[in-house]
């Protein structure tokens, strides 16, 4: 419920959107269909990248991400 909330703000504020990847140990708990959020992960930002949702239904949603330039 909370992503779709901030998917729902991302897209009528049109605010940006950054991409964090989520990684655990144990994919066969998730890939059960399980509860993830009780197990250990690690997550990773994708500092050079940076999105926005372009499309938004209430239940699908579209992302855009683009590389952001080097400074």
């Amino acid at each position: 419920m909370e992503f779709r909330n901030n998917i729902a703000a991302a897209f009528a504020e049109k605010k940006p959107v950054r991409l964090v990847l989520a990684s655990t140990d144990d994919a066969k708990h998730v890939e059960s269909g399980k509860d993830a959020s009780k197990i250990k992960k690690e997550f990773h930002v994708r500092e050079e990248l940076i999105g926005e949702v372009v499309e938004f239904d209430g239940d699908n949603y579209v992302l855009r991400f683009v590389q952001v330039p080097k400074k």
